[in-house]
């Protein structure tokens, strides 16, 4: 299967609030790794809102974004859940949980309104996370002959990899990761330097430290 070389998604946890005629709509957007972290957090939300009418939200997983749920949560069909991850595609996000709590206030907003109200509090929290895009990273394994241990290395810094172990000795070789975008590349680098250099990857790895944008 491809994967992209970079996705986008969020910094980190934030909130954000909208209300209308007397209806409150906290809302709260986190980056997850997978459906345990949405249910944990989603525990934790209806925890601290025990009197809210209605706990809506949506999300969106995988590196292709293919993975998503929008939950309305007995409001209205499509009035809260589906505006909600609109606002996450609108920002072409994945790894994302959005949830928006509503207070009633009396007073019924209709179909429309709803929309509006839970579109502007999913906003305002995805909007306060801040936005980044994070390398797809692979981790990988590399034997190699001792005498390769200099010429290695530098193919690994020029081609972005973060080298977590090194062996050295009769059974040298690397344990590293490394941008999805750079994969092809250093393999062909380590087959023409060696032929004997064939790296072996374990699959995904976490994201390298990022910065917003």
């Amino acid at each position: 299967m491809a994967f992209p070389d970079q996705y986008r998604s969020i910094l980190g946890i934030a909130d954000g609030d909208y209300r209308e005629k007397g209806s409150k709509f906290p809302a709260r957007a986190w980056p997850v790794d997978d459906e345990a972290a949405i249910a944990e957090a989603l525990d934790s939300l209806r925890a601290e809102h025990p009197k809210a009418r209605h706990l809506c939200y949506a999300w969106r997983l995988g590196l292709d974004g293919q993975r998503y749920r929008a939950n309305d949560d007995q409001e209205p069909s499509g009035s809260a859940g589906r505006p909600i991850l609109g606002r996450i595609d609108h920002h072409g996000l994945t790894q994302v949980l959005v949830a928006v709590v509503r207070y009633f206030g009396g007073v019924k907003l209709g179909v429309p309104g709803l929309i509006h109200a839970y579109r502007t509090a999913a906003d305002e929290a995805l909007e306060g996370a801040g936005f980044v895009e994070r390398p797809v990273c692979w981790e990988a394994e590399l034997d190699i002959p001792n005498g390769l241990i200099g010429p290695v290395e530098g193919l690994l810094a020029k081609h972005l990899a973060d080298v977590q172990q090194r062996r050295y000795g009769e059974n040298a070789g690397f344990s590293f990761r490394l941008p999805a975008g750079e994969r092809e590349a250093l393999n062909q680098a380590l087959l023409a330097l060696d032929g004997r250099c064939q790296m072996v990857e374990r699959g995904l790895a976490p994201p390298f430290e990022d910065e917003p944008v």
